[in-house]
């Protein structure tokens, strides 16, 4: 069964960069960071869930990525998060 709260406070703060290193090299990357709480919430069994964070919810986010342009027409690049 899936139910939703009735009240919660969310806010959070995302910063990324970008860096062209040389011609051919690109850098990026990005932190977030996310706070959370239910403030109201209280399921059919009466089981109180207030002050608690949001499930799957993450309170920290890091992604990293690169690409290399090894030739016009052949690039590499991946990314990690």
């Amino acid at each position: 069964m899936i139910v939703n709260g009735e009240r919660a406070e969310s806010y959070g703060l995302e910063l990324s960069a970008d860096y062209q290193v040389t011609p051919t090299l690109f850098l990026s990357g990005s932190l977030g960071v996310l706070e959370t709480e239910v403030t109201e919430f209280s399921d059919h069994d009466g089981n109180q869930y207030e002050g608690n964070a949001f499930a799957n919810s993450p309170s920290y986010s890091l992604s990293l990525a690169a690409a290399w342009d090894i030739t016009p027409e052949l690039t590499l690049s991946g990314d990690a998060r």
